[in-house]
């Protein structure tokens, strides 16, 4: 009997080793795709601008890459908790997944993002040049 207790309790610590290891690799990738969200809206290369519209709201980040010459939008879609960005031209990029809230308050050319991905929250605060409105 005493064997079969020992032989339960290793189990149940494996399993609960097992399961926190599982934990900690999840926060890692939240953690890396978050870094790899805020270096994309901050890539030189893509030579992004902070667009302006009528009637935004937190959800909707708009953008236009002076490099591309393309109008971007990065908004959140609370039904597949996702945030996503989209062209006009109908392209289509997820850029966070399993999220649970997104804001985006603007401020003339600083944006404040707070995202909620597995229960942790993530936030960046960065300036972009502003561009006149354009075309989404």
């Amino acid at each position: 009997m005493l064997v079969v207790t020992a032989m339960g309790l290793a189990l149940l610590a494996g399993i609960g080793s097992n399961m926190q290891k599982q934990m900690v690799a999840k926060q890692e990738i939240d953690q890396f795709e978050w870094e790899r969200f805020v270096s994309l809206l901050q890539n030189e290369r893509q030579h992004f601008a902070l667009v302006k519209k009528p009637g935004e709201n937190v959800e909707n980040i708009y953008l236009y890459s002076r490099k591309a010459k393309k109008d971007y939008i990065v908004h959140y879609e609370s039904e597949r908790d996702k945030v996503i960005m989209e062209t006009a031209s109908g392209g289509y990029m997820p850029l966070l997944y399993r999220v649970s809230s997104f804001r985006a308050i603007k401020q003339d050319k600083t944006i404040k993002i707070t995202v909620q991905i597995d229960q942790r929250t993530y936030q960046t605060t960065f300036s972009l040049p502003l561009q006149k409105e354009s075309g989404l």
